[in-house]
């Protein structure tokens, strides 16, 4: 999607949910972004329409996100190691928990074929995927043999194949169709550490691995407790005080094995301590926690939503110490 057609739908939602017209909004966003540095998704996100001025300085902004990781993360090591998920897989092997292989142009289709045989079910991403496009889950079980699975699979363009996980049944139980998804943002500088933030994402009707995308909705995790602190939200401000499928009511829920959690979370900023800000992307699973990937730009912007907050303000404040 283009940056106009982007904006225009940002324009869309934001006219709809504050009943104003479509060039109205357009002139507040390019306002706000001017004044506050604030992107037409976060402007619906953050719910900007009406806010004061002091309370819209207290957001951090995805702008903001890239003036820190300019100042602190080598870029290079983000392209190389983050950017790459075959790369990634293999550097942070100790807490990925699963067997991966990379498809190529290249590839010897007998240890693809081997592979599958292995692992029966897998997740196929594409190495420079994100937001999850094109990310499909494959199961041995639904084809002939495995030679027929492999030559089911696209290969136009680089791809890892991530061997499926078993979520661990405490995690289950909040949705067994895909795998749910934990985000702990880390900070690492000058060997001075802090956890930042967290959130905490559910499937609704997907069975891959659950980021905050259109199948699942999602929720602000107190970093130091593990325990949800807002009801769920997708990404056009929808709430949900239940889960729609499993019924399980989030506030309050204290999610499993925290403590694990965050310190696989604090060992794995060790690993490339030259990447300052990570959001590392975690499972439960019958192994124990392990890591599904890391963004070195995973946003800010998800414990912002105007709909999962008390209150009026943003997160500034929590990101804008690390490192000072």
């Amino acid at each position: 999607m283009s940056k106009v057609s982007n904006t225009l739908n940002w324009v869309q939602l934001e006219a709809k949910r504050s009943n104003r017209s479509k060039a109205s909004v357009l002139a507040d966003m390019t306002a706000n972004y001017i004044l506050y540095g604030v992107l037409p998704q976060e402007y619906f996100h953050f719910g900007f329409y009406g806010k004061s001025a002091s309370d819209k300085k207290t957001y951090f902004t995805y702008k903001l996100y890239s003036e820190r990781r300019k100042e602190y993360s080598n870029p290079e090591y983000e392209k190389v190691i983050f950017e790459d998920k075959f790369v990634f897989s293999k550097v942070f092997h100790e807490f990925y928990g699963r067997e991966s292989f990379l498809l190529s142009s290249s590839t010897d289709k007998r240890a693809a074929v081997n592979f599958i045989e292995r692992v029966k079910k897998f997740v196929y991403k594409p190495l420079k995927a994100q937001e999850g496009i094109g990310i499909k889950s494959y199961s041995l079980s639904d084809y002939e043999n495995a030679v027929a699975l492999y030559e089911a699979l696209p290969k136009k363009k680089e791809a890892l194949l991530d061997e499926w996980m078993i979520q661990a049944p405490e995690m289950s139980k909040y949705y067994e169709g895909g795998v749910n998804c934990i985000r702990v943002y880390t900070f690492l500088h000058d060997n001075i550490f802090r956890f930042i933030d967290a959130k905490v994402s559910f499937g609704v009707g997907s069975d891959i691995v659950n980021a905050t995308l259109d199948s699942s909705i999602f929720g602000i995790v107190d970093v130091e407790t593990g325990i949800i602190m807002s009801d769920l939200a997708n990404y056009n401000l929808d709430v949900f005080e239940e889960h729609p499928v499993t019924h399980f009511k989030a506030k309050g829920t204290q999610l499993p094995r925290w403590g694990e959690v965050l310190e696989l979370a604090r060992k794995a900023a060790y690993v490339v301590p030259q990447v300052a800000y990570v959001g590392w992307d975690i499972a439960i699973t019958d192994k124990g926690p392990v890591l599904i990937e890391g963004n070195h730009c995973g946003g800010c912007g998800g414990n912002q939503f105007c709909v999962l907050r008390d209150d009026t303000k943003g997160t500034r404040d929590t990101w804008d110490v690390m490192g000072k």
